[in-house]
């Protein structure tokens, strides 16, 4: 329906959402210039047809995507911003080669290394020169201290605001406010530019039932016949949903002296407070 209303009165698309594979080429044919696209769930199957859409449709505001994809993509998304939910496929190269103004990354694969060089290739000022503002959404089992050290390794300490502008305008009317902290870290280009970096830490930890121990549910449930009941021990009071472990649950790692409970009734992935781990049955 939308294809022949547009068709009918030549009316200019400013944004596309695309959500299956069929639009692809029918926007590329009908306007090849827009301002916004999106790219919905389990559209873009491989690296062949994400080249199609950048190659062939100008996208001059804003690129957004929110997929699974399972490939690696090494080439420059060409729009003034991205927004890349899910984006373990987007490689290192194919930010550094880019040309973006503003960046959004969730759920990131970037490690504190890959992070480290894009700081230093804009520094450097060859690459990245149009970026005003970049955020990186990363999850990760390091200490947050030793994750910043080396995100910011060997560049001096600065942390002065200097009166620098707290507002960044992505697109269009969306204007975004930064943090009213300080910055953790500037970083100054040779031509006097100024990067400011802010880090907002979410710590999600899972409790279990002792003091300084967290951990992950995992595969396991205490049979409900087994519940109170003191003779059923051992790995034979639980069922396992995990179909290697149901034949084979010797296969866990256990803390020393599990299972032992008999209310308890799931396991649990335990980060011990001496920094080992291992499994531990847990209410």
């Amino acid at each position: 329906m939308m294809e022949h209303v547009c068709e009918v009165f030549r009316s200019p698309i400013r944004e596309m959402h695309i959500t299956e594979e069929s639009l692809i080429e029918w926007i590329i044919k009908f306007q090849p210039i827009i301002r916004h696209v999106c790219i919905r769930k389990d559209v873009i199957l491989s690296v062949e047809s994400l080249d199609r859409i950048l190659k062939n449709l100008e996208v001059t505001e804003s690129f957004r995507s929110d997929y699974h994809a399972y490939f690696q993509y090494k080439e420059p998304i060409p729009s003034r911003c991205i927004t890349i939910y899910n984006s373990h496929w987007l490689t290192l190269t194919s930010i550094l080669t880019g040309n973006n103004s503003i960046i959004f990354l969730y759920d990131s694969k970037l490690t504190p290394t890959d992070i480290n060089t894009i700081l230093k290739e804009w520094q450097m000022g060859f690459k990245l020169r149009n970026l005003e503002f970049m955020a990186i959404e990363v999850f990760t089992f390091l200490d947050i201290h030793r994750y910043s050290n080396e995100v910011l390794n060997s560049f001096p300490n600065s942390v002065e605001n200097n009166g620098r502008p707290m507002t960044v305008k992505v697109h269009d009317d969306d204007i975004w406010t930064l943090p009213e902290g300080p910055p953790v870290h500037n970083i100054i280009r040779s031509d006097g530019m100024i990067l400011s970096i802010f880090r907002h830490d979410d710590v999600i930890e899972v409790r279990a039932n002792e003091m300084n121990k967290y951990g992950v549910w995992v595969a396991g449930i205490r049979k409900p016949e087994c519940i109170g009941n003191s003779s059923c021990q051992g790995i034979n009071a639980l069922s396992f949903s995990d179909p290697f472990h149901s034949d084979n649950p010797t296969g866990y790692l256990w803390n020393p002296n599990q299972p032992d409970g008999t209310s308890n009734d799931c396991l649990v992935w335990i980060m011990n407070p001496d920094g080992s781990c291992g499994i531990d049955d847990v209410p």
